[in-house]
């Protein structure tokens, strides 16, 4: 048959399409996704893509999966589809830049995800088939354009695919010839191999030898592989399923829910009718200072963690401390009075889970309501704010609405069975126990390293043993932290403990904690025991490590200050005098501020704060910093951080701040929507600087493009970034920090 040009091509496709059931649109999409697959390494090498290929390779590999999991019929939620097909979908926007058949073939991935995606979302449209079709034609395209780059033609093996797929299923025998890529079939399973991608090798050489014959089983263990574990790449899902391979695994649905919201919203009393429809309401003046964990009756044969998390302003500084990407959050919000709706505390809670659960979890918004109404909720506004985090909005009265809070404990059964599904050792239930022993009934609330290593002596490998550990940590079974090497810690007691303190801190409206205080604390309380001398040392050491307080050790040692306190009487900030030339960078961001994130910004930078008459200069949302003879202030507002500079030396001190707060940012995954500089006459996105610079503009206003780019010396790297060379201006170091003190 005669080549087709491309949009004949697609046309011929789509119009086959058009005539085959959804299932079957979607077995094409996949099956032209995998053609493509091969020329991802037309290079010899995934370089093209940086230091970020393994992340690149994880979303093509994740977007196949996603696509022939509805193949297999493996229900999936839909918005995982769309996250996995807008992961594909920017890797091939990335790849396009140097590699045309990479980024054709990633778009092919995409294309198979989104087909998958819409047979879910748009199931009942008019026009489904036709959407579908066109996704699947997509696909095809975008295989053949990446074999066109490579001097390759698979446009009819890709027809007579569909011809297959038409008449016969899968039943029929494929074209599996790996010959037909040339040195392409080797360049790539070679490239696989050196980046530690073996297994994914071993897969697709069997998938082509199989006749493209999907092996459920593998898919099934892969698609309940954690986030956490798939945040690291293609290489680390390639080390787990090699893991998973060699030991007899149990399936688990064990999870964690955890319940966030203000004070009063109604946490207390939704979690008891949780337990117990039956059960009455509890006291109005009784609110969780810190969190109330307990164990919920909600799948047969499965254990379901409940935390009642407090809603105090400053315990919410402290929860970051105890959530995970692997969880159910449930944002429990009053909406019984219109003082209660207050939409910006909850974009807050929403920002708080997108950001410490890395943008993995979801969120059922509950709403509380009355018997004669509820009020409005921004709903639509929220989901565009907070794209992929909200499960659903529920409007309930919590104390009378059986039928309803029996619907909503049956969501998130259903959410829980399809996509927290955990496939663990044999050992974990035993090693579980025996930890839960130990915290219960002998009272130890730290376990050392060498009392886990005893616990879970019958794992044979290391991995094994940190995995289960990690795997205690996302449900609250025993807490470990990266940052605190060598013990396990009992949740009650580390949770108990730290709102302790930073609730009498806020009480008393004093930033600031003797390390021989912490212990008074606890005196006359029924748990006082768990917290004696030595514990609370190790408190005060934990805080730090968590970045919830710091020390100033060369003035006043053994005292914690903890930034995120709130005072009546805020910190006045230093401020540059109206006649000093300022540096200013703003970031501005499109969604609310997590609350807990400037105080952490705060913590990286305490060994430089201002100090004024004994007192450093912060609050929980600024503070004041000197190094040298150069000063910086930094605001945060609810979109906003403000930083502003003068003195000596402005522009290494801004350029400092602005990659400490870059890193703050990409850490826990937070996007700035826009960066601004200051010039004499107003504030200009740093992206428009870019594209003056690119274009060769040599003024903004009244001042010199190449002047400005000297005193905001991160917009060099902004520019070098996309491959510009600005000639004579030195690089900023990052890493040559302006704090450090001799």
């Amino acid at each position: 048959m005669p080549k087709l040009r491309i949009g004949e091509f697609n046309a011929k496709v789509e119009n086959r399409l058009n005539r085959l059931s959804k299932l079957q649109q979607v077995r094409f999409a996949w099956m032209c996704a995998v053609r493509a697959l091969p020329l991802l390494c037309y290079k010899k090498s995934f370089a093209f893509w940086g230091r970020q290929s393994q992340i690149h390779l994880r979303a093509v590999f994740y977007a196949h999966d996603i696509c022939m999991a509805h193949v297999c019929n493996i229900e999936l939620g839909v918005d995982a589809m769309f996250v996995a097909a807008n992961a594909a979908a920017d890797a091939a926007y990335i790849a396009y830049a140097t590699a045309n058949a990479v980024a054709y073939a990633t778009d092919a991935a995409a294309n198979a995800a989104i087909a998958a995606a819409d047979v879910v979302d748009i199931v009942d449209a008019a026009d489904a088939d036709a959407i579908i079709a066109a996704d699947a034609a997509d696909a095809a395209t975008n295989a053949v354009k990446a074999a066109n780059a490579c001097a390759l033609d698979i446009q009819n093996i890709i027809l007579e695919d569909l011809h297959i797929i038409a008449s016969s299923g899968f039943s029929s025998q494929f074209n599996n010839d790996t010959t037909i890529y040339g040195a392409y079939w080797r360049n790539f399973i070679d490239a696989l191999n050196a980046n530690g991608c073996a297994y994914w090798a071993k897969h697709y050489t069997a998938l082509f030898a199989n006749n493209f014959t999907p092996n459920k089983k593998e898919l099934t263990l892969r698609l309940a592989i954690p986030n956490a574990i798939r945040a690291e790449g293609a290489a680390a899902i390639a080390k787990e399923m090699e893991r998973l391979a060699k030991q007899k695994l149990v399936q688990t649905k064990e999870a964690r829910i955890i319940l966030l919201g203000t004070k009063g919203a109604g946490k207390t009393s939704l979690a008891t009718k949780l337990h117990d429809p039956e059960a009455s309401m509890p006291r109005k003046s009784k609110s969780t200072p810190g969190v109330d964990t307990s164990k919920l009756d909600l799948i047969p044969g499965e254990t379901t963690h409940l935390w009642d998390f407090g809603g105090h302003v400053i315990a919410q500084a402290a929860h970051k401390c105890f959530m995970s990407a692997e969880c159910v959050y449930v944002l429990v919000i009053d909406g019984r009075t219109e003082q209660q709706l207050d939409i910006d505390e909850h974009r807050k809670w929403l920002a708080t889970v997108k950001t410490y659960s890395q943008g993995g979890a979801k969120v059922f918004v509950f709403v509380n309501k009355t018997d004669r109404h509820h009020l409005p909720m921004p709903e639509s506004k929220l989901i565009d704010e907070f794209p992929n985090l909200i499960e659903g909005f529920y409007y309930i009265n919590i104390k009378k609405d059986k039928p309803a809070l029996q619907e909503f404990k049956n969501d998130l059964k259903n959410h829980i069975e399809t996509t927290l599904v955990r496939n663990v050792p044999a050992q974990y239930f035993k090693i579980k126990e025996e930890l839960e022993q130990q915290f219960k009934e002998h009272n130890k609330d730290v376990l050392t390293e060498a009392e886990v290593e005893a616990i879970s002596s019958a794992f044979e490998h290391a991995n094994d043993k940190q995995d289960v550990l990690s795997y205690f940590n996302t449900l609250g079974v025993a807490l470990r932290y990266d940052n605190v090497p060598g013990i396990v810690l009992n949740p009650s007691w580390i949770s108990n403990g730290i709102y302790t303190i930073i609730n009498q801190m806020q009480n008393d409206e004093n930033i600031t904690i003797h390390k021989d205080d912490i212990a008074k604390l606890f005196k006359g309380k029924k748990d006082a025991w768990r917290y004696d001398v030595e514990k609370c040392e190790l408190l005060y050491t934990l805080m730090q490590k968590y970045e919830l307080a710091f020390e100033m050790s060369r003035t006043t040692p053994n005292t914690l200050f903890v930034p995120s306190i709130r005072r009546n009487k805020p910190t006045k900030l230093s401020a540059p005098k109206p006649e000093e030339e300022t540096l200013v960078c703003k970031f501005n961001f499109s969604i609310t501020l997590a609350d807990n994130i400037f105080p952490i910004y705060i913590h990286r930078h305490h060994e430089c704060l201002e100090k004024i008459n004994g007192h450093y200069i912060f609050r929980h949302d600024g503070m004041s910093l000197k190094a040298g003879k150069t000063y910086a202030m930094v605001t945060k507002d609810t979109r906003e951080i403000e930083i502003t500079v003068w003195g000596e030396n402005p522009s290494a001190l801004i350029n400092q701040l602005h990659a400490s707060l870059t890193n703050l940012l990409q850490e826990y995954h937070i996007k700035c929507e826009k960066e601004e500089v200051k010039l004499p006459e107003f504030f200009i996105a740093t992206d428009a600087i870019c594209q003056m610079y690119k274009d060769g503009t040599k003024k903004i206003g009244k001042s010199k493009v190449a002047d400005v780019i000297k005193k905001y010396m991160f917009i060099e790297n902004l520019i070098n970034i996309k491959n510009l060379k600005i000639a004579g201006l030195a690089n900023f170091d990052a890493s040559a920090s302006l704090f450090s003190r001799k």
